[in-house]
């Protein structure tokens, strides 16, 4: 994933020992801090090793002198394309896929499940148009409902961020609130705005956006997105393949090493994931996909439905990661040097920082998983449509 998304913007980490006493602290600690649908999830307390990754949401102070105030917004982009129209692997009841992204289907699913109160008109879509004014409305979408798109940190402190980020669902007295925070860091002096958003957020905004503009992390990740090209309604058929075919390292595929073919030596295995799915009977399909199979899935060689699947996973991981992005305000006496980034806005001169984050592989034993919320999705749109034309998301 680090070629792809860019070297400079993923931090591999640096593999250290740790206990298990330490492990449950950690765990201890980051409870409080999960979301409602994530309070399950918990940390392997038998682990021998982890990864230490530099805080993000934070800039390291270069002298001795007291650590810079930083603001970190860590953005969740999503889906940033959309299926071709007649898509050979989208059958006609999921052709609206073709019309409305992902992300705008999705929140009537959400909606339907009390996920969300609101729906939000944030479109991924926007965001990764590169249009000035696109790109500008996706980021106030964010801010007017953030849901788990948007969290904004201050000095490594999570400020702001909507109901499925971890906190109360944010509103315009938390925006008064966040711009007020903002405007003391600034130094920025209160001042009424036309806007719909308070001032120093329409700046702090304005600044994400020129980073945005300048830097390729997004245009990279919707390249990694398009990985993704059979749609997972021709994916699960070659997951079934691969089961049924045993091209798998042993029952397990939460293990995700795929067999090396012989004679096929350009098959790259896939690093090892977390899942729940084993392959106990191998001649029967996880899940039943529908009735149809498009000849080039079911006479596609092995090598190539292994390199077909990576291809599916690392999209899957582009599809669904952060991207954090630190700002720290310059003083007026301070002089960039040639290694700063920086970016000229209506609160000041910032030196900003681009990382992302959330890259773990996904494993195989999930694609079940992603097909049955893919048919769940459109559901739910198509029944909140009715009769009523399905939104144009525009790419």
């Amino acid at each position: 994933m680090r070629d792809l998304v860019g070297p400079r913007y993923v931090h591999p980490g640096v593999p250290i020992h740790v206990t298990p006493s330490f492990l449950q602290e950690v765990q201890e600690m980051t409870l409080p801090l999960r979301p409602a649908n994530r309070i399950d999830a918990s940390v392997d307390t038998s682990a021998p090793y982890a990864f230490l990754i530099p805080d993000l949401s934070l800039f390291t102070p270069t002298t001795a002198t007291t650590p810079p105030h930083t603001i970190c917004m860590e953005l969740k982009p999503k889906w940033g394309f959309k299926p071709i129209r007649d898509h050979p692997h989208i059958s006609t009841d999921t052709a609206v896929k073709s019309t409305t992204c992902r992300y705008c289907m999705h929140q009537y699913l959400k909606a339907s499940d009390g996920a969300v109160k609101h729906i939000s008109e944030y479109c991924p879509l926007d965001l990764y148009s590169g249009d000035p004014d696109r790109v500008q409305r996706a980021l106030q979408a964010m801010f007017m409902h953030p849901q788990n798109n948007l969290k904004i940190y201050i000095d490594g402190e999570l400020s702001f961020t909507g109901g499925l980020g971890g906190r109360q669902a944010s509103n315009h007295a938390s925006l008064d609130e966040l711009d007020s925070k903002l405007a003391a860091i600034l130094q920025v002096a209160p001042h009424s705005s036309p806007e719909t958003l308070p001032p120093t957020v329409s700046g702090v905004i304005h600044a994400i956006h020129s980073i945005l503009g300048q830097e390729p992390v997004l245009h990279n990740l919707q390249t990694a997105q398009m990985m993704d090209v059979y749609d997972v309604g021709g994916i699960i058929h070659l997951f079934n393949r691969a089961v049924q075919e045993r091209m798998f390292d042993g029952d397990d595929v939460t293990d995700l090493r795929f067999v090396a073919l012989k004679g096929s030596p350009s098959v790259v295995p896939v690093a090892s994931g977390h899942g729940e799915a084993s392959l106990q009977d191998k001649d029967k399909p996880p899940i039943a996909p529908p009735a149809h199979i498009h000849p080039s899935l079911q006479n596609m060689p092995r090598g190539e439905v292994l390199r077909t699947l990576q291809c599916f996973l690392s999209a899957a991981t582009a599809k669904d990661c952060s991207v954090m992005i630190a700002l720290r305000p310059l003083a007026a006496s301070e002089v960039p040097g040639p290694s700063m980034t920086v970016v000229r806005s209506p609160v000041g001169l910032l030196e900003y920082r681009v990382g992302v984050v959330d890259l773990d592989s996904r494993p195989a034993s999930l694609i079940p998983h992603y097909f049955k919320i893919d048919q769940d999705i459109v559901s739910a749109y198509k029944k909140y449509l009715g009769d009523q034309g399905p939104k144009q998301c525009k790419e």
